[in-house]
């Protein structure tokens, strides 16, 4: 699934993204009532018509361990990518090249450098 939970500016929503041969397709849901039926409508849609993806990276759903962590693929390049925050408080976004790292090592890296980023942006949070 494209759809995440993200917030914008203050404004919480779903974030429907969608990469095909390098081009972005982005639409943001207002969280509002039917924003999810919504969000999920305008994916398949979408997914229709545009079929199905070259390569076979996705998000991914694994254990525990890698929460806040996904594939994606920018520009024809695979990623693992880590959600954190900077210490103002502002979205952060960890990117680790799949091509330069392999795969598990990728996931290694970008856990870590989540698990550096999120204790620099929560020091301050007891």
């Amino acid at each position: 699934m494209s759809i995440s939970l993200a917030d914008r500016n203050g404004c919480e929503g779903y974030q429907v993204r969608v990469t095909r041969n390098g081009k972005c397709y982005s639409k943001f849901f207002k969280k509002v009532r039917g924003a999810k039926k919504a969000a999920v409508a305008y994916e398949k849609e979408l997914l229709e018509e545009l079929g199905p993806p070259q390569t076979q990276i996705g998000a991914v759903r694994s254990k525990r361990k890698n929460r806040g962590l996904w594939e994606s693929e920018s520009n024809g390049i695979p990623y693992v990518c880590a959600s954190s925050r900077y210490p103002n408080g502002s979205p952060k976004t960890i990117m680790v090249s799949i091509r330069k790292h392999g795969k598990m090592k990728a996931f290694q890296l970008a856990r870590k450098k989540k698990q550096e980023a999120d204790k620099i942006a929560y020091s301050d949070c007891i």
